[in-house]
């Protein structure tokens, strides 16, 4: 196992792009970001069953579909999907307390 470091935490791939998008978005104010943000949060649930399908039926059944990556993005909308049902349910306790 290799150690982590903060030079390669900040070096890493994922992480120069996420702050690109995080700065970019920040500054230029691009409101295609809220909305595709409000759209993945209303439609979690949906993004979510077309990911896992994807992901854990198709991707290691079909030869020419890369499996991983669809796996990762059926594992994050199933994050998000439970996400939005626990906030859900934080919102009617907090309604009725």
């Amino acid at each position: 196992m290799t150690a982590l470091t903060l030079r390669g935490v900040i070096a890493h791939p994922l992480t120069v792009a996420s702050s690109l998008v995080a700065v970019l978005g920040g500054f230029l104010n691009l409101p295609l970001f809220n909305a595709l943000a409000a759209v993945a949060w209303a439609k979690a649930g949906s993004l979510f069953t077309v990911l896992s399908i994807g992901g854990f039926t198709l991707g290691p059944r079909v030869d020419f579909i890369p499996s991983a990556p669809l796996e990762i993005a059926a594992v994050v909308g199933g994050v998000l999907y439970g996400t939005k049902l626990l906030y859900g349910v934080y919102q009617n306790l907090d309604t009725r307390l």
